[in-house]
């Protein structure tokens, strides 16, 4: 008879920060449960042990295989991942799982794959046709296999091992531009207003002198409808800054009617950065920024998103720390919609040059509009459907569905047609979920 008020005891011949950091996104991430790591077998019976390692000895314990993967100093970007074999046994000597779970946490934790991959992206981000398992992307895979663990351990000792997480939803915005006519300068404005009429486009050309002159709205001045009856708390918006290059088109935040907007939205949303192409390149340009946004809100500025999802590592993470950023959104695929990591909990940066768990928190991204609209070519309805599954099982393993939209995702000139509708219903049904 075990004692279930106990913790459970890790017997390992050789314990690592990889171990600790995977047996913490699992005890404590996720659940709730003490854990000691031990390198003696006990000598009562009574207790809860996992014995990882090459094989069983012990009886009435539970069994993890150990990889090298989990050593520290060991790199293997492709490493083969057995995820998809998860699976579990039960005899008369104790319950025994086939793969090594805490590998896998680490392994896709970690990153370490994205650290070397061969791309022909001009971005030369990690795509999905990267991923080694780009074919659970629609599957929180390290979430389920973490579920069914805890689930097996509970029956087999009779405890119960309870969730330190509850579904939430985290709507956040992406602001590129303010606006897409006003706002701009006399320079920028008398340039697109002439690039409009030599492409004949003379019905935007029409739009952008009125909403020039105030006669009419502006296609992305859609900020007084992006929160309305929001049960969720938690609610972000990253704002571009950057005007350098052919990526970074961003709005003057100097502007006076731009300033009020972002002071008006400071007051419903946290505010974030929005680093763009060339500012992760700079550290002194990520501070840069993070001051003039502290300067307009009068608000500490400590979260991240990069834009385009242009993440990269180690060097993305290392910069956004020394810069003073304690949690980063960027984790999604730019090219498709579900689970980069395989995970839909926040977990924390791990250096493995260092071999240490960082500060820098992990918020992953789930769904971001352009990717369902131009990557993945979805239809609106199609789009409304694919989500609903994708927050369902955020849901079934309480975790976040994190959702990137963008202001400007409402521009019928630019091919949302019928956008603001999926919009509407995938935020709805996302906070409706909310216990």
């Amino acid at each position: 008879m075990v004692n279930k008020n106990q913790s459970i005891l890790i017997l390992t011949h050789e314990a690592s920060p990889r171990l600790s950091y995977a047996l913490d996104f699992i005890f404590s991430k996720q659940f709730l449960y003490d854990y000691t790591i031990i390198h003696k077998a006990p000598v009562n019976d009574a207790v809860l042990v996992i014995e990882y390692g090459d094989k069983a000895t012990l009886n009435n314990t539970v069994f993890i295989p150990k990889s090298k993967m989990i050593n520290l100093g060991n790199f293997d970007p492709k490493w083969n991942s057995k995820i998809r074999e998860f699976g579990l046994s039960k005899s008369s000597s104790g319950l025994s799982f086939n793969i090594d779970i805490f590998s896998e946490i680490f392994f896709h934790l970690s990153r370490m794959e994205e650290y070397e991959f061969d791309s022909t992206e001009e971005l030369n981000r990690f795509s999905v046709k990267n991923s080694s398992v780009n074919d659970l992307v629609l599957s929180p895979f390290l979430d389920f296999m973490i579920q069914q663990f805890v689930e097996g351990i509970n029956a087999f000792w009779k405890i119960d091992i309870t969730r330190n997480s509850q579904y939430t939803f985290i709507h956040t915005i992406d602001i590129d531009q303010f606006y897409s006519y006003k706002a701009k300068g006399i320079k920028r404005s008398f340039g697109g207003f002439g690039r409009d009429i030599l492409k004949f486009r003379f019905g935007i050309a029409l739009a952008r002198l009125l909403a020039n002159a105030k006669s009419k709205d502006d296609p992305y001045d859609t900020f007084d409808k992006l929160w309305k009856s929001l049960k969720t708390k938690e609610k972000y918006v990253f704002i571009l800054q950057s005007q350098k290059g052919k990526f970074d088109k961003a709005s003057n935040i100097s502007h006076t009617e731009v300033k009020k907007i972002i002071q008006k939205i400071s007051r419903i949303a946290q505010i974030g950065i929005h680093p763009g192409i060339e500012t992760v390149k700079h550290i002194e340009l990520i501070q840069k920024e993070r001051n003039q946004l502290s300067k307009i809100t009068n608000q500490k500025i400590n979260i991240s998103r990069q834009h385009y999802l242009n993440f990269h590592f180690p060097q993305t993470p290392t910069a956004l720390i020394k810069s003073g950023i304690k949690h980063d959104f960027s984790l999604g695929f730019h090219d498709h919609i579900g689970f980069r990591a395989g995970t839909c909990h926040r977990f924390n940066y791990y250096d493995i040059e260092n071999e240490t768990v960082t500060p820098l928190t992990f918020v992953p991204t789930i769904a971001m509009d352009v990717t369902l609209k131009r990557h993945q070519n979805l239809s609106p309805k199609d789009a409304i459907e694919t989500i609903k599954k994708l927050i369902n099982a955020c849901k079934s393993v309480s975790g976040a569905f994190c959702l990137l939209w963008h202001n400007s995702s409402f521009d019928v000139s630019e091919g949302w047609l019928g956008w603001d509708k999926v919009y509407k219903e995938i935020v709805k049904y996302a906070d409706d979920q909310i216990v």
